[in-house]
Formats: C-alpha cells, structure tokens, sequence
C-alpha cells in the first residue's frame, strides 16, 4: 500500500517541504506540496513515482516539479512498476473512457481542435456524440500557447491528457486548466 511505502520512506527522518506550496489548500483542506528528506537527496513525491506507488498528477496553482515528476512516472510506466500492473490504473486510449470516472491519464491523437476566446476543445472522434474531448479553459489558452501547446497545433498529434473525467452532454470530458497536463508524444502509436 501506498501509505506503507510512504511511512518506510520517511521513518525515523527529519522532513522538509520543497519548493512552491499551494497558494490554498484543495478541496479536502490538504496543503499540497513537495517533500524532501532533510539532510538526504530523496524527493518523496519522486520516489513513490520511481517506485510506481503513484502517478503524477499536477494542479494550476501548483506545478512545482511536473517535468520530473512525469519522467519518475515514466520509469515506473514503462518497467510495469507497482500500480501499472494494475489495469485500472492503465493509460487509456480515448474510446476506452466510456465508463471510467475519476483522474485518469488518456493517449491518443485529437482529430480535431477548435479554439475561441471562451476556450479550445480537442475532439478524438469523427462521428457526434461518440468520444471523448477534452476542454482548455479560456483563461488557460496563453500559457497553452507560451508552453508550445497551442490547442490548434495539437490536432493530429499524439498526446497524453491527465485529469479528471467527467460526462458532458456529448460523453467523456477532461477539463485543462494547465499545460503540464498535457504531454506532446513522439512516434506513431498510442498506449495500451
């Protein structure tokens, strides 16, 4: 369990926060931030990330580490570590989000990207009504564009989203508020 690998990590050990904390604690009144061991060079969130106890996840206000955070999981990811075992916690492809619920990460090539002052939305179906999208906020669309994520270049291309998924009115929806949580792929094939 995570909480076991977690305790292993930091018992008997003077702790530090990390970095950046959120401006504001998050739903559930948590303070979200990086630990490290004093004294040692272990990053906490890394380990468990290396270990494949969790996956990476990121938030407007705190972004703190992403990139390394997403290599960790990645190592974990591709070696089948811990939780990537599990096909619950697998990447899914954008026609397998029918039914799930909840933070998930999902591969695949948007084919189409429609943008407005309001917001941009990426489509991973031809037909209506039968696929999942992704939505960016309007806010969000600068720093889209400023990290190279621009939602009309991403048409076509492989990506990884990684947020919650909600139903809309037309099916499976992600919501962006930030681009660290979308990561630009190389080659052809998607995830399984």
């Amino acid at each position: 369990p995570i909480s076991a690998r977690n305790s292993g990590l930091t018992a008997r050990r003077v702790i530090g926060i990390a970095g950046n904390m959120a401006t504001r604690p998050d739903r559930y009144g948590r303070a979200l931030a990086q630990v490290k061991i004093t004294g040692a060079d272990v990053w906490i969130q890394g380990a468990l990330l290396r270990q494949g106890a969790a996956r990476a996840r990121t938030w407007a206000d705190n972004r703190a580490m992403a990139g390394a955070m997403l290599e960790d999981e990645a190592y974990a990811r591709n070696r089948g570590l811990g939780l990537w075992r599990l096909a619950a916690d697998r990447v899914l492809l954008p026609q397998e989000t029918e039914g799930a619920h909840g933070f998930q990460i999902v591969e695949g090539r948007p084919w189409r990207a429609d943008a407005d002052s309001g917001g941009a939305i990426l489509v991973f179906a031809q037909g209506p009504d039968d696929g999942f999208t992704a939505g960016i906020d309007g806010k969000a669309l600068p720093d889209f564009r400023i990290a190279g994520k621009d939602p009309a270049a991403l048409a076509g291309r492989r990506v990884r989203l990684r947020g919650p998924v909600r139903y809309g009115p037309d099916g499976p929806v992600m919501r962006l508020d930030h681009p660290e949580q979308v990561e630009l792929l190389k080659g052809g094939g998607a995830a399984g």
